[in-house]
């Protein structure tokens, strides 16, 4: 169903968890420019009567059931499409933003024709001064899919507007119609790997990946799944990541996939660790 929206939509996923996203919210109030729109992922409990009391000048699309995060953003697109928005950007609820985050990646898209996804620079909320995302590295071939600068300071190194190989699914702006007509996420992945695989899709299509450092966002890492190193999210993850390894390059990024996952487990655990750590905050959890 239409609903009555500015050129830019910023859609936030819920489900079960008004807290976060109210928070979220309220961060965007400050962005005049676009409509935000709550995409309610089925939610068992009071989460929607929640967030229209705290946030009323939120639009809400409340879905019956949970479907998974890539359908919830393809609902939203949909919805963006018959209200003629022309840029949507998909935002995780444990995140809060920077004042005209969303200015900065609608123009990136509006001045480059080339460019299909445009992606901020993401901090950790707990740790403001540290990167948890500034683009990502994509190498298919070798069976590499990782974020750069994960948990390094944020001192000046990732600052360049830039290519990347990747966009996060914890925040990225696209064209709607680009959205729609690449087919959106594919709702198959669940959760995990469909920001990755869309990413391929549009790069396949000679549409570009755009890191645009102006744009900030402080992401409350894993929140919704028991911290960076909590077993079930590695499980989901590694899962979603063989079957675009598989897609993409076939058998031969398969097997190095897994041949680096040994190391890739136990070296990330240790960084994970050891961040934490140096940070007082015992057990990898981001909490928060």
């Amino acid at each position: 169903m239409p609903i009555e929206c500015r050129e830019t939509l910023i859609a936030v996923v819920n489900w079960n968890n008004a807290s976060d996203t109210i928070a979220c919210l309220r961060s965007l109030e400050q962005e005049p420019e676009a409509t935000v729109l709550v995409v309610d992922n089925g939610s068992t409990d009071d989460s929607v009567r929640q967030i229209r009391t705290a946030c009323p000048w939120a639009e809400v699309l409340a879905l019956p059931e949970n479907r998974g995060y890539g359908a919830a953003c393809n609902a939203a697109a949909r919805m963006a499409s018959d209200s003629g928005v022309r840029y949507i950007v998909f935002l995780n609820n444990d995140t809060v933003v920077s004042q005209g985050f969303s200015l900065h990646l609608a123009g990136v898209l509006k001045s480059s024709s080339i460019t299909g996804i445009a992606v901020p620079r993401i901090r950790y909320f707990q740790y403001r001064d540290y990167i948890w995302y500034a683009g990502g590295i994509a190498d298919i071939t070798r069976g590499i899919v990782c974020h750069r600068g994960i948990r390094q300071r944020d001192d000046g190194r990732f600052d360049t507007l830039s290519p990347t190989g990747y966009a996060t699914g914890c925040c990225m702006a696209v064209r709607c119609a680009d959205f729609l007509d690449a087919g959106g996420f594919d709702e198959s992945f669940g959760m995990y790997g469909e920001d990755v695989d869309f990413s391929l899709r549009m790069k396949n299509e000679r549409r570009g990946i755009l890191y645009v450092p102006a744009a900030v966002v402080f992401h409350k890492v894993s929140a919704s799944s028991g911290g960076e190193i909590g077993v079930g999210k590695l499980l989901r993850k590694n899962r979603s990541m063989l079957r675009v390894m598989m897609r993409y390059g076939g058998g031969r990024s398969v097997l190095l996939y897994c041949l680096r996952l040994p190391f890739v487990f136990v070296s990330g655990m240790v960084r994970v660790k050891v961040f934490y750590l140096r940070q007082n905050l015992p057990g990898g959890r981001a909490d928060g």
